[in-house]
């Protein structure tokens, strides 16, 4: 099962290489990927953070709120959340935060 995993990722991989290098590179320069890979790095270093934090605030803010609707709608209402929370972070770090050092990478040492 693990290599078959392993080879459709390495396909799914391989296509967006080959469409993004050649003639179909407007099938995947769309301005959403460019701005989800900008920040990219900021998702990947607190999007658990906030599944911690929304995790720990839930039984103490939400009152069973999301165990009444079922299982699967207050997993997949936990995503959005978290998923809309680590943009805004990711976003407010990387242009306020990371951006600062990105230039100090780009200046000339004296």
């Amino acid at each position: 099962m693990l290599s078959m995993i392993s080879h459709t990722f390495f396909g799914v991989v391989g296509m967006a290489v080959w469409f993004g290098s050649g003639i179909y590179a407007s099938l995947v320069n769309w301005r959403i990927l460019s701005f989800y890979g900008n920040i990219s790095y900021g998702l990947y270093l607190y999007h658990w953070l906030i599944f911690m934090a929304f995790d720990w605030a839930r039984p103490r803010f939400g009152k069973g709120a999301l165990t009444e609707m079922g299982r699967a709608p207050a997993l997949f209402l936990r995503l959005v959340i978290v998923a809309a929370a680590a943009t805004g972070v990711s976003y407010v770090s990387r242009w306020y935060f990371e951006e600062k050092f990105l230039k100090l990478k780009l200046k000339p040492r004296t």
